[in-house]
């Protein structure tokens, strides 16, 4: 299936920013059909859609009849879904898919090499696949705006793509449209790719990893044995990564604290259930659970039964 190039008219503007929904163009969705999103970048989001439709004349209910969002918050769960699009086709005959986020997921430090690589053979595998289907795909990738050793698997896609569009902010917070690849013939696969496609371009791994470095002088200061539990709170961290990243909090410290926080309490259970399994939290059960009697008068320490004379008089 041919898929119609994004025209400028069509776009919904918001200042340096350009969505993937954004860049249709403004009667695809009224006249070309359905769009199965893969949300890789966690960053679709109902308000937008009520802005789209309201943009174009519409209610918000007619765009949400013809869009079907999926999540992904690793890449594994990515290659899953691109895998799955057959089977989802079945139930929501799309005529349009969209994959954000591929490949940036796979650039997760967290993810060894060769699983990483295994990973993005299968989902590139699966669009290819899809390529050949009655079904237009663009991908939207910001892989640019990432240090990896990975980026060969950007190139890849480059190449499978029939067209190649890069956006980038301009200075007067419109956005410019680079062809830096096209084709003649039909065009089944679009990749869409540069560092306006959204806000936050950093993954919470490597938000984390900032924080770290913010905080490198707390550590620094800290006893030598100290240090050692500094780290391994950051590193526990990572262990809830697709819960912050599906939050996509404006402030990530404030994810990255719940999630120490949470660990903690995770850690604490567990030891407590085996110091009870033991019989040792037996004289804990029992204590006095009843709360504090009310303080007799309204002073701050006026409850407090205050000693004649001090230890040291």
């Amino acid at each position: 299936m041919d898929f119609a190039s994004p025209c400028v008219d069509g776009i919904l503007r918001l200042p340096g920013i350009a969505t993937p929904l954004a860049l249709l163009p403004s009667q695809s969705l009224a006249q070309r059909g359905r769009i199965l999103y893969l949300d890789g970048a966690n960053q679709i989001s109902p308000l937008l859609i009520a802005r789209f439709a309201r943009e174009r004349g519409r209610e918000p209910s007619f765009f949400n009849r013809l869009i079907r969002v999926s999540r992904a918050f690793t890449c594994f769960q990515l290659t899953a879904l691109v895998e799955r699009v057959p089977r989802f086709l079945h139930k929501f005959p799309a005529n349009v898919l969209i994959v954000t986020a591929l490949p940036d997921l796979y650039f997760d430090e967290d993810v060894q090499d060769r699983e990483a690589c295994a990973s993005f053979e299968r989902a590139l595998e699966g669009l290819q696949k899809l390529a050949q289907e009655p079904i237009a795909i663009a991908v939207f990738s910001d892989a640019t705006s990432f240090q990896t050793q990975r980026r060969e698997f950007f190139q890849r896609i480059i190449n499978r793509a029939d067209r190649v569009i890069r956006v980038e902010a301009q200075p007067d917070s419109k956005l410019g449209f680079t062809y830096e690849k096209t084709a003649s013939e039909v065009i089944s696969l679009m990749l869409i790719c540069g560092g306006a496609l959204w806000p936050n371009r950093s993954t919470f791994v490597q938000l984390v990893e900032q924080a770290t470095q913010r905080w490198s002088k707390f550590r620094r200061a800290l006893r030598r044995e100290d240090q050692g539990h500094f780290d391994r709170l950051f590193v526990r961290v990572r262990c809830y990564t697709q819960a912050a990243t599906y939050q996509c909090h404006d402030n990530p410290m404030e994810a990255i604290l719940l999630s120490i926080a949470l660990d903690q309490e995770k850690r604490l259970y567990a030891i407590e259930n085996v110091l009870k399994n033991a019989g040792v939290l037996c004289e804990i059960a029992r204590m006095d659970s009843r709360p504090l009697p009310e303080p007799g008068r309204s002073g701050a320490v006026a409850d407090r039964q205050e000693s004649e004379a001090l230890p040291f008089d």
